[in-house]
């Protein structure tokens, strides 16, 4: 689907990128950022902790960050997150900031990405403006069975995922990475 700057009204793909503490979530999206096809992305950076630091890590890409500080997006920001996209929205129609075809949210590492779709699912006018993509989730190969086990939080990323992308596999033993891909199965068998 393509969206042209003519019709605003196109409901724009929206993109909940997640995973746990040290998956690789910031390295991934500056990846994805330097395709072209990706130019004309909105790229909102979720922050936990009083100083934001992951957008200061996202290469120069021809995209714009949107940086909210200070919180989950699962909880305490999701007033922030319909704020900011209520926002976004009357900018990028009223022609105040560059046109964006698409937007990707980067979760903290402890988020529930349920509450994010939630807010955009759910709100009467932002079900009408966005078109959830999917729920991306990225599992460290070397620390994510671990993980899996130890926090309830990256099972639940997890479990909501479209998509899994394993990171981190060239560090890990190859039965590492098949174990974890056995788990990923039985926790998320659709992505």
């Amino acid at each position: 689907m393509t969206i042209s700057a003519d019709d605003p009204l196109t409901p724009i793909p929206l993109v909940v990128l997640t995973g746990f503490l040290g998956a690789g979530k910031t390295t991934r999206l500056n990846a994805w950022l330097k395709d072209p096809a990706l130019a004309d992305t909105l790229v909102i950076i979720n922050e936990f902790g009083t100083v934001g630091l992951d957008h200061l890590l996202v290469e120069e890409a021809p995209g714009d960050v949107v940086l909210l500080p200070a919180g989950c997006l699962c909880c305490t920001l999701r007033g922030d997150l319909a704020a900011t996209l209520e926002d976004l929205l009357r900018r990028r129609d009223n022609k105040r900031i560059r046109f964006f075809r698409q937007v990707i949210i980067e979760t903290t590492g402890l988020a529930d990405p349920l509450p994010i779709l939630h807010t955009v699912l759910q709100h009467p006018y932002f079900s009408k403006r966005f078109a959830i993509s999917g729920v991306v989730t990225l599992v460290d190969a070397v620390h994510g069975g671990e993980t899996l086990d130890q926090h309830p939080e990256a099972v639940r990323q997890v479990a909501l995922a479209d998509r899994l992308v394993i990171t981190k596999a060239d560090l890990a033993a190859s039965e590492a990475v098949t174990a974890l891909e056995t788990s990923l199965r039985d926790l998320s068998p659709t992505a």
